[in-house]
């Protein structure tokens, strides 16, 4: 996994007071949205095809973890138990090879845009 996170972490940690976010993946997604960072630049070297090996479950909590990012929060929006979730996100991670929320969002995100995966409808 080639996302450097601790450059992410600190190009934004300046950036959270501004936008109105209160963690350093909240920071980097905002970021995404305004074109601050580039996210071919962060995922050019992560395997996008590990995605395609999640199951729908996964998926749709990988897809909800961009937007989200407490499991409590995402049980509910889901209609899952927190260790449900946990359960899932643990399978998420070894999947894509990744440790971090951020990265597995990175991926997801960068997946999407290369057309590898299509997004969920989830309100």
């Amino acid at each position: 996994m080639a996302i450097p996170v601790k450059t992410v972490e600190y190009r934004t940690g300046s950036m959270l007071a501004n936008m109105g976010v209160g963690s350093s993946t909240q920071a980097v997604f905002k970021a995404l949205e305004l074109g601050i960072l580039d996210l071919d630049e962060l995922t050019r070297e992560c395997n996008l095809q590990a995605v395609r090996s999640l199951t729908e479950t996964e998926s749709e909590i990988l897809e909800v973890m961009t937007k989200e990012h407490e499991n409590k929060i995402l049980a509910g929006l889901l209609f899952r138990s927190v260790a449900t979730i946990d359960f899932h996100k643990t399978n998420i991670f070894k999947k894509l090879g990744v440790n971090s929320h951020m990265q597995a969002g990175l991926i997801y995100l960068a997946a999407k845009k290369a057309g590898i995966i299509s997004e969920h409808v989830i309100e």
